[in-house]
C-alpha cells in the first residue's frame, strides 16, 4: 500500500497544487472535514479539500459490522497499537475547561506535551 502523506508544516499546507488529488483520510472524517473547512479554510485561508477526497475509516469499520468507536475497534481487531487512553483523558481536560479556567502550556507542561504526543 500507498505511505500516507504527513505535512510537516503550515508552507506544505499552502502548496495546494502538490496534494490537489490526495485522498485525507480520518476516524470520524466529518468531524476533520469541518474543523479544516471552517477553521483552516475559511479562518486561515488553507486550501480546501473537496468532499470527493475524504475517507471515513469509522465509516468503513461500520460497513464491516466493527464498532465505529477507534477504540473499540482497534480491540475488535486485536491491533498492535491501541488508541491512548491517557492521551485522550488529557486532551478532553484541556479541551473542555471547567468554570471558565483555560490550563496553559506554561501551567501545565507536562499535560501538553501528553496531548501533543498523541495528536501526532
Amino acid at each position: 500500500g500507498k505511505e500516507p502523506c504527513i505535512l510537516k508544516n503550515f508552507n506544505e499546507y499552502t502548496q495546494f497544487e502538490q496534494y490537489a488529488k490526495a485522498i485525507f483520510e480520518a476516524h470520524n472524517a466529518g468531524f476533520e472535514r469541518a474543523i479544516w473547512h471552517n477553521i483552516l479554510h475559511k479562518q486561515f485561508g488553507w486550501f480546501d479539500i473537496p468532499i470527493k477526497q475524504w475517507r471515513c475509516s469509522a465509516a468503513k469499520a461500520a460497513a464491516m459490522s466493527l464498532p465505529r468507536a477507534l477504540d473499540k475497534c482497534g480491540e475488535a481487531l486485536e491491533l498492535t497499537h491501541q488508541k491512548d487512553q491517557e492521551g485522550k483523558r488529557v486532551m478532553m481536560k484541556l479541551s473542555k475547561p471547567k468554570k471558565g479556567i483555560l490550563l496553559t502550556e506554561e501551567e501545565c507542561p507536562e499535560e501538553f506535551e501528553i496531548v501533543y504526543q498523541y495528536c501526532k
